[in-house]
């Protein structure tokens, strides 16, 4: 299990993703964490990612849409999309039993996504980089039909 992570954006996903890791005791800290984790807009995610430089620790990004190209130049990568519509009311329960699409593309990056998605309390499922469009618009689809 990852044992310290470095949050960037804490909005209302962020925030939520990182109260949770908090409860299950992972460490929070801006630098040297063993996972970089972005939280942030989709169009900031590969600013933000060549912005960091690659060392030997993890980065991932939460979208639904975004390639993990988007991580380059970092070679140990993943994401994790929650599949769910976060607000600012709810805490970190709002992530319980929800699904979360992991895409890698190592076995190790994998596990390693697998394995955050259970600390959060998401129940994971591996979707592959090429899908992600199709997946995202599905998703996009559904969940505003439902909010409507």
């Amino acid at each position: 299990m990852v044992k310290s992570v470095n949050v960037i954006g804490r909005g209302r996903v962020g925030s939520a993703l990182a109260a949770r890791l908090e409860e299950r005791g992972v460490e929070l800290r801006p630098d040297g964490a063993e996972l970089t984790l972005l939280c942030v807009p989709d169009t900031a995610i590969r600013d933000v990612a060549r912005g960091l430089s690659p060392g030997p620790g993890w980065i991932a990004h939460v979208s639904g849409a975004t390639p993990l190209s988007a991580l380059d130049p970092h070679e140990r990568r993943f994401s994790l999309h929650p599949l769910q519509t976060f607000t600012r009311s709810r805490g970190p329960e709002q992530l319980d039993g929800a699904w979360g699409a992991v895409t890698a593309e190592t076995d190790e990056a994998r596990g390693q996504a697998l394995e955050l998605a259970r600390t959060l309390g998401l129940e994971p499922f591996e979707l592959d980089d090429s899908d992600r469009p199709l997946y995202h618009a599905g998703a996009a689809m559904a969940s505003n039909f439902l909010v409507t």
